[in-house]
């Protein structure tokens, strides 16, 4: 029930949780498609490409990290420290694998580069330990087939109107190559940033914050 609760919250905030991309209905204005999206509005209009390219990705990494996690945190009274149990995750796998089926049998569109990186990047370790060869299969297609659908969908952009997409699917092409290369491998890990991390930051002491005056 958390995790049904937590996912609609998810798709709440970015319809790419989902995954669905969501249409121009006809007839409507480009303030009503982009409300539709999810771009939130400013002052003057709505916020900018980059911004909500920015803002969707951080919703997706999170959602994908949630769903690789396989331990959680227990305070042990005992000796007053915070360790890391496993624990059966109740999306997990299967949720994150059927996300990228359903985005893979879907239409790319300009923003998705954007968004398999974004969704791949916390989940393809663990996706490849459960699946190992649909994993291979599905980064083969990615890599092959589907790269040349976005390539053929942004090559009638030019100039600065494409760059976050080009951009985008040049650093995903780079990822898919190396990762698949890992993975033959037997190599492929967890980011490097979520390895190097450690599980519980100690907290600041903030004892004396209220001496010596305000800001």
């Amino acid at each position: 029930a958390l995790t049904q609760h937590l996912r609609a919250h998810f798709c709440a905030a970015c319809c790419y949780v989902t995954p669905h991309y969501v249409r121009r209905p006809a007839g409507a204005t480009d303030d009503a498609w982009r409300e539709a999206m999810g771009y939130q509005r400013r002052a003057r209009g709505f916020e900018p490409k980059e911004q909500y390219y920015n803002r969707m990705a951080g919703y997706l990494t999170l959602w994908a990290a949630l769903l690789q996690a396989e331990a959680v945190p227990i305070y042990d009274e005992r000796t007053e420290q915070m360790r890391m149990e496993p624990h059966a995750n109740p999306a997990g796998a299967a949720e994150a694998w059927r996300w990228l089926a359903r985005l893979a049998n879907q239409k790319a569109q300009r923003i998705t580069p954007t968004l398999l990186l974004a969704f791949l990047k916390p989940s393809a370790h663990m996706l490849a330990r459960r699946y190992p060869r649909q994993t291979e299969k599905l980064l083969r297609f990615l890599a092959t087939d589907y790269l040349l659908s976005v390539e053929s969908l942004l090559a009638a952009s030019s100039g600065a109107s494409g760059a976050e997409e080009r951009a985008a699917l040049a650093v995903l092409s780079s990822w898919l190559k190396e990762t698949r290369e890992a993975l033959r491998c037997g190599r492929l890990k967890p980011p490097a940033d979520a390895v190097e991390m450690p599980d519980f930051l100690i907290p600041d002491d903030t004892r004396e914050a209220g001496e010596g005056g305000g800001w």
